[in-house]
């Protein structure tokens, strides 16, 4: 399938996916997640889709490039430990189709019009914060999250709720970080601008060193705006203490100076670093160290493997071995773990910000916002209720008592279950 294939009836102006699906699309392709979960289904879904089953047919192809042993550009640049192998994506989408303008019923139609072509999604009709915890770290961890559903503390709540769960690597893409507001500018003037949200103004600012964020914003829009990554780092890319200009130098020969970019230069690199940076440049010595992080522990297999000669393989490793880059366990050349992390010289990570116990002067305003979250005539589990309260104050079981003492929601006692009280509105 293909984005131009996609039923006219799944995709409206007013959905704003005009170019988010396209991007999700090839994000899709270009990171070839193993595990993809959706919080809204609509013409995104059909997006994810279509870049699963380009995933999966690249896959296979540098998979058949690497196994025909014909020399071409395209295998110089394939690490195989991905490129073989099985590679199956799983796809899950949430909607309980009761969302204004759902298209979750088109969705599952379409789907299930196309028998088993798409057996690697499944669709799930439920409301996504009634999931069991349980359920969740089953199917996870995620490697991409799509969330476009809700209200603002909805997306607060499913953020609280799939962060944990994504897998180092993997990236969580919100829909429409943006929002319209009134700009006062300095003539005094006024004008409507879409701003970052709330929310997404907290993520911009408040995350950790372990965490990249990064906004495309749609600034002709005033709704449906754009599309906000956030990507939790591997262990490897943590931030190192390390000076640009001598990394610029070992690798380069070119010292270019990190302050000219209008940043400032951290700490020196050690000598050992700076040997390992150098060691690093040469595409053959890079080539060695991966196929030997995909398994390849012989000479003559590393030979075979990369195409490359006895003799250039042995001088590879020699320089590998020299830096401590690679060992020797049982006869079997491996990459040497410890020494990697010293080179990297991790940082520790920025210790989270407690979260500080929200007050408001009209408290009655405050309880009825989390009380309307909860349905009226169905009754929510006591962690689900937890997880709500938990979303505005660290101390959720006194927040949920305070709402069913205050009479804004209803408690059953014999199931531990609650709903939203019609009289607290």
């Amino acid at each position: 399938m293909t984005l131009d294939d996609r039923p006219a009836e799944l995709f409206a102006d007013g959905m704003g996916t005009e170019n988010s699906g396209p991007l999700v699309a090839a994000l899709i392709t270009m990171i070839r997640p193993r595990r993809i979960i959706e919080i809204g289904s609509g013409d995104s879904t059909l997006a994810i889709a279509a870049g699963v089953e380009r995933a999966v047919a690249e896959h296979a192809r540098d998979g058949a490039v690497l196994d025909s042993g014909t020399p071409s550009q395209r295998r110089t640049v394939l690490a195989p430990g991905h490129a073989r192998g099985e590679y199956r994506p799983r796809f899950w989408s949430f909607d309980d189709g009761t969302g204004e303008g759902s298209t979750q019923q088109l969705v599952e139609r379409y789907f299930r019009g196309h028998g088993e072509r798409f057996d690697f999604v499944e669709l799930v009709n439920a409301n996504f914060f009634d999931v069991p915890a349980a359920v969740l770290d089953e199917t996870g961890p995620f490697d991409f999250a799509w969330v476009d559903a809700g209200s603002l503390i909805d997306d607060a709540r499913f953020l609280h709720i799939l962060w944990p769960r994504i897998a180092a690597g993997g990236i969580l893409a919100l829909h429409d970080p943006y929002w319209p507001s009134m700009v006062e500018h300095a003539d005094d003037t006024q004008s409507l601008e879409s701003v970052p949200s709330p929310l997404w103004q907290a993520i911009m600012h408040s995350h950790p060193d372990d965490v990249e964020v990064f906004t495309l914003p749609e600034l002709h829009k005033y709704r449906q705006t754009g599309v906000g990554l956030i990507r939790k780092r591997l262990p490897l890319e943590a931030p190192r203490e390390s000076e640009f200009t001598a990394e610029m130098v070992a690798m380069t020969g070119a010292p270019v100076r990190f302050a000219s970019l209008g940043f400032h230069d951290p700490d020196r690199l050690t000598d050992t670093a700076v040997d390992t940076l150098r060691t690093m440049a040469d595409p053959a010595n890079r080539a060695v160290l991966f196929a030997v992080g995909s398994g390849v522990d012989s000479v003559a297999e590393l030979a075979r493997t990369l195409r490359m000669s006895a003799r250039d393989v042995t001088g590879c490793l020699t320089r590998l071995f020299a830096l401590g880059l690679l060992a020797k366990r049982d006869e079997r050349i491996v990459v040497d773990d410890e020494h990697w992390t010293r080179f990297l010289r991790l940082t520790k990570k920025t210790p989270r910000a407690p979260r500080p116990k929200f007050f408001t002067a009209d408290r009655p305003a405050f309880l009825r916002v989390i009380a309307d979250q909860l349905s009226s005539d169905r009754w929510a589990p006591e962690p689900h209720v937890n997880e709500l309260c938990s979303v505005f104050d660290d101390d959720f079981a006194t927040l949920r008592r305070e709402l069913v003492d205050k009479q804004y929601l209803e408690r059953d006692d014999a199931t531990a279950t609650y709903r939203r009280r019609t009289d607290s509105q």
